[in-house]
């Protein structure tokens, strides 16, 4: 099925591209269009942290943050996890920390 090729295009390519600076400004934003599955959300939020403190990423990671949590309402274990991790985000940016503690 199409999610299963989405879940396992998205595990290849964050397995291969390990350090954040390899990854793309689109893939960032293909994670903000499919996260709506559970399994991508784990994925996403396993390396939000990192996306959220690149330069390069900062702007489509603030996307992806937003999309995770509005994308988190089943109240499933794996929801819960995904909600956990957000909640222990470090932001080191401090405008952005600002912003997201408000």
């Amino acid at each position: 099925s199409i999610r299963q090729f989405v879940v396992k295009t998205v595990n290849d390519y964050l397995v291969q591209k390990k350090q954040v600076d390899n990854m793309t400004r689109n893939f960032v934003k293909f994670l903000c269009t499919t996260c709506g599955y559970k399994e991508i959300r784990q994925l996403a939020v396993a390396r939000l942290d990192n996306f959220l403190n690149s330069t390069k990423l900062s702007r489509p990671s603030q996307d992806l943050l937003s999309y995770l949590a509005a994308n988190t309402r089943t109240g499933s274990t794996e929801d819960l996890e995904v909600v956990q991790k957000l909640a222990q985000l470090r932001i080191k940016s401090k405008p952005l920390a600002n912003f997201y503690t408000l």
